[in-house]
């Protein structure tokens, strides 16, 4: 896996959603701000609407009591206010019209742009798991293999002095000599160390690296010489 085209992909795909989460906060408040308008709007309709009827109800009382002049006070009350009120309600409704159509617009753009953020949320997402395994194969796995090494050197060398403890050990015994020192590596030590993990797939490498398997016999036995000479 290609760590840096991955983290590349990852870093685009995380800018994409952050503009694109940007945008949605900025259509939410373009929304708002719209109903808002429409709602002003909408009232200056509603007052109108209300002086109009307010003026037929008093046209109904009148014709019911058997009177037809409507130029009394409150007849003309009611025109002057519808009068004053017709010019703000003609241009409500103008402007609640346009908000609808632009409110129409918003909420398809937003539904839009709602479905392009899930798309990048599930990029982003998969993006994320691969930085994970991207990360685990170039940097972690390589960090654990040269730690392991580590100890498998370090293994190979108590196995090395171990074998050549055993092996002084017998010659006391053969030459009848008793000690009360502890007993080391009686047994011949393994020829390679496991140290692979269950899970990471520890394949050898293209490169030639280790995979987690040392074969360490070659420096046991070297570090079982350097320990008889150190002996002598």
């Amino acid at each position: 896996m290609d760590f840096q085209y991955t983290k590349q992909t990852f870093e685009t795909r995380k800018e994409l959603f952050a503009q694109a989460q940007k945008q949605m906060e900025e259509l939410d408040a373009q929304i708002a701000a719209t109903e808002t308008g429409a709602a002003v709007a909408k009232e200056t309709v509603a007052e109108a609407e209300h002086l109009r009827s307010e003026r037929k109800s008093l046209f109904a009382r009148l014709l019911s009591i058997g009177k037809t002049d409507f130029e009394n006070s409150e007849v003309k009350e009611l025109d002057a206010a519808i009068a004053a009120k017709r010019d703000q309600a003609d241009r409500a409704a103008d402007i609640l019209a346009a908000q609808s159509e632009l409110l129409e617009r918003l909420y398809a753009e937003r539904l839009e742009l709602a479905n392009r953020i899930e798309e990048l949320r599930r990029l982003l997402l998969g993006s994320q798991y691969e930085m994970f395994a991207a990360e685990i194969e170039n940097e972690h796995i390589p960090e654990y293999l040269k730690a392991a090494e580590a100890f498998a050197q370090a293994a190979a060398k108590l196995a090395g002095y171990g074998k050549a403890a055993a092996m002084m050990r017998d010659k006391l015994i053969e030459s009848g000599i008793r000690t009360t020192a502890p007993t080391y590596g009686q047994h011949i030590p393994a020829r390679a160390v496991d140290l692979r993990i269950d899970g990471f797939n520890l394949q050898q490498r293209e490169d030639g690296s280790h995979n987690g398997v040392f074969d360490v016999s070659d420096q046991v036995e070297q570090y079982c010489q350097e320990a008889m000479k150190n002996a002598q």
